[in-house]
């Protein structure tokens, strides 16, 4: 009976210790800049990007005082989770593996126990200098199984339309959720320009059971109608 009382006791404990992390990963929005070369002895060689052309190759956040979690950063792909302690007050993100000077970003903790940090340029300067983030909630009740989450991190409205639902328009800084079906959904993405809509995407998303959607609109580098928003739809699990 002793034994079985301590067994019960401690249940709640190892559930309590489950709960004191959160998760986050990162994607970083953007496009690679444009390719420019110069002839050195003959040989035509790539010129370094200009500054602030590129995200950071890898960012760290001091995780407590002995833990400093990091991660790799790879343009339009998500990377790993980290793992934080619950009870971080605010998020100090650094450039690479270890911290050196300022804080690339200062944020607000995490706000559930999985959760996804949208990386974007500057949209006013477009530069990676001093990037932008949006932190969403990524559990499954944020986003289920059998949903599409649109996420436009661009300076321009943007309208949606899945299926044979009506047309929706999205703020900037802002999400959409809206269901899906297995198998193919139609699917037409598109922006305000001015007071005309320009289309980006029409095309089908595939989902099979089990599996969910994020999908991201930001700013484009090109400067001609129709470049100026780009959208990128990733199918996923639901986080675990």
């Amino acid at each position: 009976m002793k034994h079985l009382l301590l067994a019960l006791l401690f249940v709640p404990l190892v559930a309590s210790a489950q709960k004191q992390f959160k998760s986050l990963r990162f994607i970083p929005l953007g496009e690679l800049p444009a390719w420019e070369e110069e002839l050195i002895d003959g040989v035509r060689v790539q010129k370094d990007p200009p500054p602030g052309s590129l995200p950071p190759k890898a960012i760290c956040i001091p995780n407590g005082e002995e833990d400093m979690q990091s991660t790799d950063l790879v343009l339009r792909q998500p990377s790993k989770a980290l793992k934080l302690s619950a009870e971080l007050a605010a998020l100090r993100i650094h450039e690479g593996k270890q911290p050196t000077g300022s804080p690339l970003i200062n944020a607000k903790a995490p706000p559930s126990k999985y959760n996804l940090g949208v990386l974007f340029r500057d949209n006013a300067t477009m530069s990676w200098d001093s990037p932008k983030l949006l932190m969403l909630s990524d559990d499954a009740r944020a986003l289920p199984a059998g949903s599409i989450r649109f996420v436009n991190v661009s300076d321009s409205k943007a309208i949606v339309k899945v299926g044979k639902g009506k047309a929706e328009q999205i703020e900037p800084g802002k999400t959409l959720v809206t269901e899906l079906k297995e198998g193919p959904n139609n699917v037409i993405v598109g922006y305000y320009e001015g007071t005309k809509v320009r289309m980006i995407y029409q095309n089908t998303v595939r989902i099979v059971a089990g599996l969910r959607v994020q999908a991201f609109l930001y700013k484009g580098q090109g400067k001609k109608s129709g470049d100026r928003v780009k959208f990128l739809h990733i199918p996923e699990s639901t986080p675990k």
